[in-house]
């Protein structure tokens, strides 16, 4: 018996590929957006250079 896999793309995998970016996006946007407000936009500059590592990959595990 021989098996083959289906690798048709779907519109629906783009769609979730832009959800999952517009997710990542919108939450770096209210970081950077409550911060800035909060404590000013150098002060935000200043703390997304220090701990970005740990900012992006979480936003990305959100968008995912």
């Amino acid at each position: 018996m021989k098996t083959t896999m289906n690798t048709t793309v779907k519109t629906t995998d783009f769609a979730s590929l832009g959800f999952g970016a517009l997710a990542f996006l919108g939450l770096l946007g209210a970081y950077f957006g409550i911060l800035t407000l909060v404590s000013g936009w150098n002060f935000t500059l200043e703390q997304f250079s220090d701990f970005w590592y740990f900012i992006v990959p979480l936003g990305a595990g959100f968008g995912i």
